[in-house]
Parts: structure tokens; sequence; C-alpha cells
């Protein structure tokens, strides 16, 4: 999970940025709406190879076809230049941040002892395999937190902003996902099979949504775009959550990640807008990976909440709840729409 972690997470950010900086600003919503759906389409395609193969064959057949698309993807990549905004813009200067980063080398080690050493005698780590790894976990996210105050210099308010707006987003996102499958089964009766076929459903709505309401941010702008899908999803928790039969369920799973992916839509528009031009990579790709960190807790709070009373009550309450605070926190938030990336000026409308 770690090294399959390392390797997709880093990505997002490089290629948000590329696709982001290569188009025209008028058109960057309509985009930012397809880049974002890309999740998405690949989620709708391993519901239908769940459905299709995961009876048959198990889960293993299932992680090696989730591989193949890597292999399309570096010969995509090997066919695509480089931005001439990040040609203009990069930072030149890697080697004197690194050579300052690394002379903090004997702190991390030192940070790393002592979490080893501390979890050792509180018994939580008692095999020296298990400090060896909480050695090397501590080491390298001291030196991603240094790494990341140095790049982050000057831009360190945006920064913390764009992690909290980013983890509200993935609240969003995982407080109507990944409880929906269990609460189907669980309170509804279906079948694994019957489960994938509404993910799909809910899929494709996000699918729409996604491209529509990042249209519509070229327009209107992105912050008003985000709150009006987190407004619209608000106003189907009723249907989604506590609809008896299944044609109503399917409708409500539709329109609930219509507003929900139609919102995160916008996203990769708004932050790479946001963010300045020599490290529009690294800080809205590492606040994104931040704040889907911090937001997978939400899923631990809903599966409480669900144990106490009942699943509708726990995902209805938790959208709502999230919804809200969500669209607080993009509401007073800045916004940079249609800017020229390396220029700083703005498109006339």
């Amino acid at each position: 999970r770690c090294l399959f972690g390392i390797a997709m997470v880093g990505e997002w950010g490089a290629g948000a940025s590329l696709v982001m900086e290569k188009i025209s600003p008028k058109w960057r919503g309509l985009l930012s709406g397809v880049l974002q759906q890309g999740y998405t389409t690949g989620n709708l395609l391993a519901s239908v190879a769940y459905f299709l193969i995961v009876p048959h064959f198990g889960w293993r057949a299932m992680f090696f076809i989730g591989g193949v698309p890597a292999l399309l993807v570096l010969f995509i990549r090997s066919k695509v230049k480089e931005s001439e905004v990040w040609e203009r813009t990069r930072r030149r200067d890697w080697s004197k941040l690194w050579n300052s980063v690394k002379s903090n080398t004997w702190i991390y080690g030192a940070l790393g002892i002592l979490a080893a050493a501390l979890a050792s005698i509180s018994g939580f780590a008692a095999s020296p395999l298990g400090m060896i790894l909480i050695f090397i976990g501590t080491a390298m996210i001291s030196f991603i937190a240094d790494m990341t105050w140095r790049v982050a210099a000057g831009h360190r308010r945006l920064f913390f902003y764009l992690v909290l707006f980013l983890t509200c987003m993935g609240f969003s996102g995982y407080g109507t996902q990944d409880m929906y499958p269990t609460f189907l089964k669980t309170q509804h009766g279906f079948s694994p099979q019957g489960a994938a076929v509404m993910t799909v459903i809910a899929n494709l709505g996000a699918l729409v949504g996604g491209i529509l309401i990042g249209t519509i941010s070229d327009r209107f702008g992105r912050r008003r775009s985000i709150v009006m899908g987190l407004g619209f999803s608000m106003l189907i928790i009723p249907l989604w959550a506590f609809s008896p039969g299944t044609a109503l369920l399917a409708l409500g799973a539709f329109f609930m990640q219509f507003g929900v992916h139609g919102a995160w839509g916008v996203v990769p528009a708004h932050i790479s807008e946001l963010a300045p031009d020599h490290s529009r990579g690294f800080l809205p790709g590492f606040a994104y990976q931040c704040g889907i960190l911090f937001a997978g807790v939400v899923t631990y709070f809903e599966a409480v909440l669900a144990a106490r009373t009942s699943y509708s009550n726990a995902m209805a309450l938790t959208a709502l709840v999230v919804f809200a605070l969500t669209a607080i926190v993009i509401s007073l938030g800045p916004e940079k729409r249609g800017i020229r990336f390396g220029s700083g000026h703005f498109v006339q409308r």
C-alpha cells in the first residue's frame, strides 16, 4: 500500500498542473471537469469490472487489470511536451534548496530514533521490524515537512488554506461514497452485484456533473460553482438516504454524485489558479494529498454513528454537516478565475 501510494499520488499534482498550463484560460473549467472525472471514469470501469470479474476470478484478477492503464500512461506521457509556462517560470535553485534540507539530515534521524524509542517503551512496536518502520516513517515525514515549509515560503497561508479546503472536499467525497455500498447491502439487502450496479449509476451522475459544473465555473466563477454543486447535493440528501425503493435510491445516487463530483470538477482549475507559477505542481498536489489523508477519518465517524443509529441517519447527517462546512470554507477563500499563468494578468470576459 505504501509503495502504491508513493507511485500514484504524485501523478495528480504534476498531471493537473500540466493540463491546466497547456490550455486556454477560457476553457480551463471545462477541461478541469474532464480531468477530474478521469477518476470517476476509472471508478466506473472498476465497478463494471467488479461485476464481471470478481464473482468468477476473484480480487487478484482485478488488481492485475487495474495495472494495465499505467502502461498506457507511459506511452501517452512520452508524446506530451512540457508547458511553456513551466519552461519560463520553473524554479532553478533546487540544488541550493536540496543542500539546505540535506544539512538537517541529523534532525530527521534524531526524530526517527526518538519516535522508535517511544514506540518501544509504550509497547506500540515491540519487534525490531516495527521499530525500524517507525524510524523510517518518522524521518521521512520530518523531511517532507521541512521540504514543504521551505518550498511554500511566502505562500504558507495559501498552502494551509488549500489543505483545509481539500480536506473538506474529501469529507464530501468520502462521506457520500465509502459507506454507500455497505448501506445498500446492510439496510436494503442488496447483493454485491446489485451494489456494484448502483455504484455505476452514481458514477454516471458524477461524470455528467463534473463536466457540466466544471464548464459552468468558467462563466459563474469557481467558488460559486462549487457551492452550487454542494447546495444541490444538500437538497438531494432525503432522496439519497431515505428512499424506500430501488428506483428512487438509484435516482438519489445519480444526483448526489452529480452535485458532489460537480463541485470536485472545479477543483483542478481553482487550486491551479491559486498556486504560484514556480510551485504549481508541488503546492496544489501536496495540499490535495494532505486533504485526502485527513479526510479519511470521516468514514470512521460515519461508521460509529451508523452503529448507534442507522446507516441512513449517519449518512444524511454526515453529508449535511460536511456540505455546509465545505461551502463556508470555499466561500471565505480567494479566487483567481481566468488568470494567465506566467503573466499574472486575467482574461477579459
